[in-house]
C-alpha cells in the first residue's frame, strides 16, 4: 500500500514538473489583435517599464520618445516578455513546490493558460486567465498553503506582479487598437495606457 502511495505522489510531482517545463519552453512570440479590460489605474513606472523591459523606461519623456518610434508589434512583444518574466519569477520561488497539490495545479494551469493566450493572441482568454489568477490571489489560498508566512507573502507578491503585468498587456492592446482607429499621437497613446485603457 505504501508503494502505491509513493508511486501516486511521484506521478503527481512529475505532472507539476512537466507543467513547469511547458511554461518555460513555450517560445517567445509576438502577434497582433484582440483586447479586454483591466482595473484600477496602474502606476506610471509599471506602464513605462512594460513599454521596454530592458533597459526599462522610467520617465514620461522617454516613454513618449519610445512610443513615437515603436511599432505595435514591438510593443506587443515587449508586453509578452514582461508577462513571461513574471511567470518565471513565480516558477523560480522555492515554496511553489511546497504548496498543496490543488493550489499548485491551479497556479500552473492558469499560467499555462496565459502563455497559450499569447500563443493564439487571444486577449479574451488572457483576460479570463488574469481574472482567475486575481481571484486566486485575493482568496488567500496561496499564502495559507505556503510552508511559512514569509514564503506565502513572497509568492503572493510575485503572483500579484504577474496579475498587474497581464492587466497592462491588455491595456496596451486596447490602447493600440484605439490609437490605430483614432489616429492618436504618442501623448494620447501614453495617457490611454496610464488610464488603463481607452474610454469605451
Amino acid at each position: 500500500m505504501s508503494r502505491i502511495r509513493e508511486r501516486a505522489a511521484s506521478a503527481v510531482g512529475r505532472q507539476g514538473a512537466i507543467l513547469s517545463a511547458c511554461l518555460l519552453l513555450l517560445p517567445v512570440l509576438a502577434a497582433p489583435e484582440r483586447a479586454e479590460a483591466g482595473r484600477a489605474r496602474p502606476e506610471p513606472e509599471r506602464a513605462y517599464q512594460q513599454l521596454r523591459p530592458e533597459p526599462p523606461i522610467r520617465s514620461r519623456e522617454e516613454a513618449l520618445e519610445h512610443l513615437a518610434g515603436a511599432s505595435p508589434t514591438e510593443l506587443r512583444r515587449s508586453a509578452k516578455l514582461s508577462v513571461d518574466q513574471r511567470i518565471k519569477d513565480v516558477l523560480r520561488h522555492e515554496a511553489l513546490e511546497s504548496l498543496d497539490q490543488e493550489t499548485q495545479n491551479s497556479l500552473h494551469a492558469e499560467m499555462l493558460g496565459v502563455r497559450s493566450a499569447f500563443w493564439d493572441w487571444d486577449m479574451d482568454q488572457l483576460a479570463q486567465r488574469g481574472e482567475a489568477l486575481r481571484r486566486l490571489l485575493e482568496s488567500g489560498e496561496i499564502a495559507s498553503a505556503a510552508p511559512t508566512r514569509e514564503d506565502g507573502e513572497e509568492l503572493q507578491e510575485r503572483v500579484g506582479r504577474l496579475v498587474e503585468e497581464i492587466r497592462m498587456a491588455l491595456a496596451l492592446e486596447r490602447c493600440t487598437r484605439a490609437r490605430e482607429q483614432r489616429a492618436w499621437g504618442p501623448e494620447e497613446w501614453l495617457d490611454c495606457l496610464l488610464d488603463d485603457g481607452p474610454d469605451d
